[in-house]
């Protein structure tokens, strides 16, 4: 199939046959990396007399999409896409800071995010008073006391934080099974609640903060024993 164009050169009209029937396209065909690890730096110092316990993105892995020369760029910095320390300015802070960015920013060229990928990308410093550490202790592990009867408990995460400080340098880090964590439910009915968690701990440590967790407490079902 021939087609005519008419195109003028110095005002005189000049006829051209192209041939159309065939049509060439150049499609440019990227790969897909999973499990591209994000890691986060910060910068600044926290006030006196706290330190950094740890930095933390939400989510910490993304799926990339790019050409074969930048993802093999990608791959000589083990498949991570490093934030700077501007993204996090922690000076004079004495709490947990937070700062939500797009992460498509940041992707070095030739990268990009795949369509099941969101742009959101949550960077956490954790800060706590110097002397500090944190325990992560499994909610199954929380006694439930004064339990509604005939109503069941469940737990909104799988663990909980708790913040320890030392009160002598000489004391070890605390681990799980030093700390003893309980709720009260005393007078609650069926619904989504935010409680206080009790924590007993060893003499020579004390909270950093106050403790609590979601608990959401509903009816026991029971299955239709009858045929």
């Amino acid at each position: 199939m021939s087609r005519s164009l008419i195109r003028t050169v110095r005002n005189l009209p000049i006829q051209t046959w192209v041939n159309v029937s065939k049509v060439y396209v150049t499609a440019k065909l990227w790969k897909v990396q999973s499990n591209v690890r994000i890691s986060a730096e910060y910068s600044g110092t926290p006030a006196a007399g706290y330190q950094v316990e740890s930095i933390m993105t939400t989510p910490n892995v993304i799926s990339i999409a790019g050409s074969e020369d930048a993802l093999a760029s990608l791959k000589e910095q083990n498949n991570t896409i490093w934030l700077p320390g501007s993204v996090a300015d922690i000076s004079d802070r004495n709490s947990d800071f937070e700062e939500k960015i797009n992460i498509s920013d940041y992707l070095p060229d030739g990268l990009k995010l795949t369509s099941d990928s969101s742009e959101d990308v949550f960077v956490r410093v954790n800060i706590l008073p110097e002397g500090s550490n944190v325990c992560e202790v499994p909610t199954k592990n929380i006694i439930v006391n004064d339990s509604p009867e005939g109503m069941q408990v469940s737990f909104d995460t799988a663990k909980i934080e708790i913040r320890v400080k030392k009160t002598s340098d000489d004391l070890a880090d605390l681990t799980e099974g030093d700390i003893k964590a309980s709720i009260d439910l005393k007078g609650m009915s069926e619904g989504s609640y935010e409680v206080p968690v009790s924590i007993e701990i060893p003499k020579g440590y004390e909270l950093v903060d106050e403790v609590t967790t979601g608990v959401e407490i509903s009816k026991i079902s029971t299955a239709d024993e009858s045929n």
